[in-house]
């Protein structure tokens, strides 16, 4: 477990791996990095965009049981390797991260439906449940250069007005989505017109 306190930034830090066996009564080990240089390492604006998308994780992908925790700020990803051998949930909170791996000592397939938002998310949540009992949610502010606009959902383009399906998304104030184009029709021969082969299937 590496504990952060970022302010928001994506800061670069050496960390020392704890690779020792513990029983569940055992001391927690903890390495304070709080006089260490953390250097930014990417935009900030890149860094809202990227914790948006893993917060949309939590919202409303793979990991979306972890909404019974009741907050806004969690983020993360699910994964699974070959075969099911390995399950993982890697998540954080702005001051937390936290990772869980499931899988044998000896690999070998844990069962086709161990994934990592079935096998490993729940101890996650479990854990961050007590972890953060007492924090108080965060609220990302929209940093400088970013924007906000309702998309299509199946085009990714910027959605009309009047359209109801939208969802919000966030883009980089050089690179807006781009303006929906015009239905296509395409004339038949018999002079009735064609759907395009996307609303054909």
């Amino acid at each position: 477990i590496c504990k952060s306190e970022c302010d928001g930034r994506t800061v670069s830090i050496d960390l020392d791996l704890d690779t020792r066996i513990r029983p569940v009564n055992a001391d927690l080990f903890e390495t304070d990095y709080t006089d260490k240089i953390a250097p930014r390492v990417i935009d900030e604006r890149i860094h809202f965009l990227m914790n948006d998308m893993l917060k949309d994780v939590v919202q409303r992908g793979t990991a979306k049981k972890a909404k019974t925790l009741k907050r806004s700020d969690l983020a993360g990803k699910t994964g699974t390797t070959n075969d099911q051998i390995d399950a993982w949930f890697n998540g954080y909170q702005k001051g937390i991260v936290a990772s869980v791996w499931v899988g044998f000592d000896q690999p070998r397939t844990l069962g086709r439906s161990e994934f990592g938002g079935r096998a490993a998310l729940p101890i996650w949540i479990e854990f961050m449940k007590h972890a953060l009992k007492d924090v108080q949610e965060d609220v990302s502010q929209l940093p400088t250069g970013v924007v906000a606009a309702r998309i299509d959902p199946e085009t990714g383009a910027k959605a009309h007005a009047s359209q109801n399906n939208t969802m919000r998304e966030y883009f980089l104030l050089e690179n807006p989505p781009r303006e929906r184009l015009p239905e296509t029709v395409i004339p038949a021969v018999d002079g009735k017109s064609l759907r395009t082969p996307q609303q054909l299937f």
